[in-house]
């Protein structure tokens, strides 16, 4: 009988254990990276020819637009780009990133918000 009482307690405490250190893991795929990058930087993944383009420069002045209420200058976020095509595996750990798509098949603009796609806290 106090076998059988040591057994069910062992695997109660192992269970418990094994719940509490798990922590939280994307839907898409439980094996995920986390996400590398500071919070105040921003990858836009855009075309060269989108992003000189007049499209591209308002982008680029409303997301370097300075943080109000500073008592110095400091922009919103740390801006880098790169193309689509190459967008591979390694930018896509980067904690923030805008994809951004400019085609004439849209009709009007769209922003779609999506958490921890390709890393966690991403």
């Amino acid at each position: 009988m106090k076998k059988r009482q040591f057994v069910y307690m062992a695997l109660a405490f192992l269970l418990l254990m094994g719940m509490s250190s798990c922590r939280k893991k994307s839907i898409n795929n439980p094996l995920t990276v986390n996400s590398v990058g500071a919070p105040w930087e921003l990858l836009v993944v855009m075309d060269k020819s989108d992003w000189e383009a007049p499209q591209g420069r308002a982008l680029f002045e409303v997301l370097d637009a300075d943080v109000p209420a500073l008592p110095q200058s400091e922009p919103r976020f740390k801006i880098s780009r790169c193309d689509n095509a190459d967008f591979d595996g390694l930018l896509k750990p980067v904690r923030n990133i805008l994809l951004v798509e400019i085609s004439h098949i849209y009709s009007r603009p769209k922003i779609h918000v999506t958490e921890d796609m390709w890393a966690n806290s991403q």
